[in-house]
């Protein structure tokens, strides 16, 4: 069995089903963000993987969709540390009820100091600045929600 196939019958064996609700993963190209996003579609959810690397987030999709299974995904491209970029893809988000955010997205700790355009330290803007102003705009698709979860 391969490892996706691993995390999804986990999650089908200890977890309450989704059945069709929203969850948006950010950084769910790669790594443990991949992970969350594979195992919520198994589950049910239509899973939107928010990340800055198009070729992994389109990839990332594919995979899932590719499982099979009442889950989906999507990608939807994201830079938490640019600010617009968080508005635009909140705004293509739309209003529609988000079930699940999982504000994930990182980088490694740098070598040396790195700043955003707004002179903001890199790693804080997109773990923490990114992050709040995501879900900040996501609010009323939270809220539209039954019984929205936030996990940071």
């Amino acid at each position: 069995m391969r490892r996706d196939q691993d995390i999804a019958v986990w999650a089908q064996a200890n977890l309450r089903t989704l059945d069709g609700g929203r969850a948006v993963v950010t950084g769910g190209g790669s790594g443990i963000g991949l992970a969350v996003s594979r195992g919520l579609a198994a589950l049910g959810a239509h899973v939107v993987i928010a990340d800055r690397d198009a070729a992994a987030g389109e990839a990332a999709a594919g995979a899932i969709n590719a499982l099979g299974g009442d889950g989906s995904a999507s990608f939807r491209a994201v830079d938490l540390a640019e600010p617009e970029a968080v508005s635009t893809c909140a705004a293509a988000l739309g209003d529609a009820p988000v079930d699940i955010l999982v504000n994930n997205a990182g980088i490694l700790p740098p070598l040396r100091r790195r700043t955003t355009a707004r002179g903001d330290e890199l790693a804080f803007a997109i773990s923490v600045l990114g992050h709040f102003a995501l879900t900040a705009s996501l609010l009323p698709a939270l809220g539209a929600a039954h019984a929205p979860r936030v996990v940071w």
